[in-house]
């Protein structure tokens, strides 16, 4: 879809009563009951519904959003006392905004269709998945999630097969996004894998403030500092290194519905002591390995089992964080820690071994019953209620 001129066709709304419009912009006005001090923010509300009612039809999510952020109250709320007595406030729109939108948004929907055109030349009958584009530290992005949806339709438009979400068979090709983001531009970066092999694409950029993502936040997980991580991984001493594959298509787009499982493999890239765990965005969660009475030397490959997936309580991305040091270290206060148990703090650079190497996965789990995670919650969200303090 583009920006036509049918939104900006849309009837210019009168400001409230005793307010002046100005050349240049377009106006939508919102009423609520009672004077400003009661119904100014309720009134706020409804004119916002209006720029969506009247501004934004056919607009995707991504230029929805950008439309509402760059809408603006214009002068204060007015007490109108005809009619009951309304409070009437006025939002703005710069209407060379709303032209550069077009101009940005309409590239955006030409790259995506070149580089679904460049696919579907290369892959014809293959079946094909797409991950979720993430930043290059492994993070889920509400950008990279809205750049894929733009990216299937297109896909779709040229005719290209792809695997679904949970894909009942393995994909012949993957269609992976690398994200990078300047002060002003997020860049994406295509390449298509066929087995070990990557065949870069062209790639393309736009301006990153068409996604509402700022400078500071874009490019790197929220937890990427708390674990000194570049990357989504550290390297330990004497070079040691750890990486977790998730396993299952269950998170193969970096999202995934409750109750579904993976079958997670963590491998070192030598003889260590291994601690796994699993934490939201604030560092908060659970020891998952190793199990009570194991031993916790590894060296190459470590199943940890099937795992059911299930929401951290606050939402948002969860990480796998795998913890590996020499076989001659220590893991400080979670030394003696096995079986699944609540961790007593969040997991820091603070409270891990300094010569540890740290390897991560991240996706997130959708609740039950949300759009597309048809089902029941899972019972095995109790057993994290239920899990007892690491000690």
């Amino acid at each position: 879809m583009i920006l036509t001129s049918l939104a900006l066709a849309a009837p210019t709304a009168e400001v409230c009563p005793s307010l002046t419009p100005v050349s240049g912009f377009v106006y939508e006005v919102g009423y609520a009951p009672g004077r400003p001090a009661e119904g100014a923010r309720a009134a706020l509300a409804d004119a916002y519904r209006n720029v969506v009612a009247h501004r934004a039809g056919g607009f995707s999510e991504v230029r929805t959003a950008a439309l509402l952020r760059n809408t603006f109250p214009w002068q204060d709320p007015v007490y109108t006392p005809g009619g009951g007595g309304l409070t009437c406030v006025t939002v703005a729109i710069d209407v060379r905004w709303m032209d550069s939108l077009e101009e940005d948004a309409t590239a955006l929907e030409r790259d995506l269709a070149d580089l679904a055109r460049t696919v579907s030349e290369r892959v014809g009958d293959a079946v094909l998945s797409v991950p979720a584009p993430t930043w290059a530290s492994g993070c889920v992005t509400d950008v990279g999630a809205a750049v894929r949806a733009q990216l299937l339709a297109a896909l779709g438009t040229a005719g290209v097969p792809r695997l679904l979400r949970d894909g009942a068979a393995p994909a012949d090709r993957s269609l992976v996004l690398e994200l990078a983001a300047t002060s002003t531009a997020l860049t994406v970066t295509p390449s298509l894998l066929h087995g070990r092999e990557a065949e870069p694409l062209p790639g393309f950029a736009v301006p990153l403030d068409l996604f509402g993502t700022s400078p500071g936040d874009a490019g790197r997980c929220r937890s990427d500092d708390a674990l000194g991580l570049d990357g989504g991984a550290r390297v330990g001493v004497g070079g040691l290194t750890v990486a977790i594959r998730a396993g299952g298509t269950a998170v193969a787009d970096g999202e995934a519905c409750e109750g579904e499982s993976i079958d997670p493999v963590v491998v070192t890239s030598g003889p260590a002591r291994l601690r796994v765990y699993t934490v939201d965005e604030r560092g908060l969660g659970y020891l998952v390995w190793p199990p009570p009475g194991q031993p916790d030397r590894v060296d190459g490959p470590v199943p940890l089992g099937r795992a059911t997936l299930v929401p951290v309580p606050e939402g948002g991305d969860e990480r796998l964080v795998a913890v590996a040091v020499p076989v001659d270290g220590g893991f400080g206060s979670a030394e003696t820690w096995s079986g699944f148990c609540r961790l007593p703090e969040p997991v820091s650079s603070e409270n891990l071994p300094a010569a540890a190497a740290l390897g991560t996965a991240t996706w997130i789990v959708r609740p039950a019953g949300a759009p597309g995670c048809p089902g029941a919650p899972s019972s095995a969200a109790q057993a994290a209620v239920a899990a007892p303090t690491c000690r």
